[in-house]
């Protein structure tokens, strides 16, 4: 016998649906009493939950009264340098989970670097993923899954953002640039879904690279870094602008735009411009 409307099997909730209804956290005990679950499937949706509640939009203004950054601060208060998280980090070498873990401590960056007093919380979470052991995982995860490579590029320009871009100089001589992988990165545009989709409100792998390229050239760069960055990573700055006409049609405005006239440092300016013009005509 055929069920009846109101007999028919409801549809399976997503795995993130059944986070957000499981989890809520009003507080740091509630965050840590979470991420304590030893039971992997749970610890995965109590990462999930948590990244959804911090989840920051692309542009969004974190105002002083923020209940994520209220939240964020009181976490770190009871767990300095997020040690939670890079204690489950060291123990978990599942893709899924190290998205999550990644993409987590990229929204707490950048909650705590919304406000200058809360700078200080940040400052141990950076220093160790600027070590040598948390930037080789880093930039492992270059040559991981989508995913893995799209978070790990956030979180890259989290870094480099932070309060301003006070830790970039460091970034800058931490980062290995000679990963291969970069390469094949700056290529990797979001498929099917056209013009119509704006990459700068939702982000593909080759934005986050391009956003995380010219971090080291933007304002708040200092003139060392801005120099030395393009004298000694040229070709790597240059082949952003590679196939820029593969672009959707929001890019190219934006990429040609994106404050390098007035960063340029004098004495840079001529070489550079003959390159970046070179580049240009033969996208």
């Amino acid at each position: 016998m055929p069920q009846s409307k109101s007999e028919r099997p409801h549809k399976r909730a997503k795995p993130e649906q059944i986070s957000r209804k499981a989890y809520k956290f009003s507080n740091a005990i509630d965050v840590r009493r979470a991420l304590e679950n030893q039971d992997q499937n749970a610890q995965i949706e109590a990462l999930s939950a948590l990244r959804s509640t911090l989840s920051i939009k692309s542009g969004e203004t974190v105002a002083p009264q923020d209940e994520r950054l209220a939240l964020v601060v009181q976490w770190m208060e009871s767990s300095p340098g997020a040690h939670d998280i890079f204690e489950i980090w060291e123990g978990t070498n599942q893709s899924s989970s190290l998205s999550l873990l990644v993409s987590l401590l990229s929204s707490v960056l950048a909650l705590l670097s919304s406000h200058f007093p809360y700078h200080s919380h940040g400052i141990p979470i950076i220093k160790t993923l600027l070590s040598p052991k948390w930037m080789r995982k880093i930039t492992s995860y270059l040559s991981g899954s989508n995913e893995l490579i799209l978070v790990s590029l956030k979180l890259l320009n989290s870094i480099s953002h932070f309060g301003g871009g006070r830790e970039r100089k460091t970034l800058f001589e931490a980062f290995p640039w000679d990963t291969k992988t970069l390469a094949k990165v700056s290529h990797m545009r979001r498929k099917g879904k056209g013009d119509a989709e704006d990459v700068l409100a939702r982000p593909d792998i080759r934005t986050y690279y391009v956003f995380f390229i010219l971090s080291f050239i933007d304002p708040e760069t200092s003139s060392l870094v801005k120099s030395t960055f393009l004298e000694q990573q040229r070709d790597i700055f240059l082949s952003i602008f590679k196939g820029l006409s593969q672009d959707s049609e929001t890019d190219p405005e934006n990429w040609t735009s994106l404050k390098i006239t007035c960063t340029l440092e004098e004495g840079t300016g001529t070489v550079f411009f003959s390159h970046l013009f070179f580049w240009l005509q033969n996208c």
